[in-house]
């Protein structure tokens, strides 16, 4: 909850925040709890898309959160699809390369309650 409030009070200052979600198959058990908790997050103001892997797997992207352009939290998952680390980083040459790719794959997505409809999960 305080996650939220925090998040809710930065979008109210104009702050993005913005996931975009790449999606492996098979669809685990792990990714529907993750698509249900997107909701939460949405409601907050967080911006969340999701593409398939295939789609961007010339970008070598992961599962990813950037924060206003400023900070980049890479998310890391096993083989199950179970968060298992977070790295995070400022570092603002790898956040403008990143970005370059994001901005692509960014493009190829759509928003998650459209793709979890259409991939019917």
């Amino acid at each position: 909850e305080d996650w939220m409030k925090r998040t809710l009070g930065l979008v109210d200052k104009g702050v993005r925040f913005r996931r975009l979600r790449v999606v492996d198959t098979p669809i685990t058990d792990y990714t529907r709890w993750e698509f249900e908790s997107y909701k939460n997050s949405s409601d907050f103001g967080e911006e969340i898309r999701a593409v398939w892997r295939k789609d961007v797997e010339h970008l070598s992207l992961s599962d990813f959160t950037i924060f206003d352009g400023k900070i980049l939290i890479e998310h890391k998952y096993d083989d199950l699809g179970v968060s298992v680390n977070d790295c995070e980083t400022e570092d603002e040459g790898y956040i403008k390369k990143r970005l370059e790719n994001y901005e692509e794959a960014w493009s190829l997505a759509e928003d998650f309650n459209l793709f979890r409809e259409e991939a019917g999960f």
